[in-house]
């Protein structure tokens, strides 16, 4: 894999982690 594929996955994972977070803690 190039450097911009890992950077692409990473980034996708932390945004679908940070909106799944912020939709089931209610903005706690």
């Amino acid at each position: 894999m190039s450097r911009i594929s890992v950077v692409l996955l990473i980034w996708a994972f932390v945004l679908a982690a940070g909106l799944f977070f912020a939709g089931t803690s209610d903005g706690a």
